[in-house]
């Protein structure tokens, strides 16, 4: 029988292991949630959860964290498979706001952050074309992502993003 504090641990360590996307974390997944407690879950029920997480709304980790967390011992066992899954960001995050307000005037700091932007920036960059190749496949979804691009840079905050994907995926719908 699986104790809470046993899947917190568990938690923490599969948050531990999501750096960059929640996806680097479903390779953690398996040989705690399963391997190591094999009374918690089976390895069919462990990809089923990861699918109807993919499928529901919210961060795709989150909402698998819960659900496994769930199956395992109730409402109370999503609850701590969530807390134990933010716990390392939760830290980390509490850590480097510390040090960045502690240390916020001083060279190497402003250096650092000065650096990371445009860092990060290549990241998005990256990720974009790498979700381009992947999904602007067609004519169709060329044309789609080029208005919603220049209607993005056009009307800038006046538009809310969710209203914009739903206007797409209505369209999409007829087109498709």
């Amino acid at each position: 029988m699986a104790t809470l504090l046993d899947i917190y641990i568990s938690f923490i360590k599969i948050g531990l292991s999501a750096v960059g996307a929640g996806t680097a974390a479903i390779s953690m997944m398996y040989p705690e949630l399963v391997a190591a407690h094999p009374h918690w879950l089976c390895q069919q029920e462990l990809t089923d959860l990861i699918a109807l997480g993919s499928m529901l709304p919210g961060p795709f980790l989150g909402v698998t964290t819960a659900l496994a967390g769930y199956r395992i011992y109730g409402l109370a066992g999503a609850a701590v498979a969530t807390i134990g899954l933010l716990t390392p960001s939760i830290i980390l995050i509490a850590l480097i706001a510390w040090a960045v307000t502690r240390f916020a005037s001083s060279r190497p700091v402003h250096v650092l952050q000065r650096a990371i932007r445009p860092g990060a920036l290549g990241l998005v960059i990256v990720a974009t074309h790498v979700l381009a190749k992947s999904r602007l496949t067609d004519t169709p979804t060329i044309l789609m992502a080029v208005v919603s691009f220049a209607l993005f840079l056009w009307q800038g905050r006046k538009i809310h993003p969710a209203l914009a994907l739903l206007a797409f995926g209505l369209l999409g719908l007829f087109i498709f």
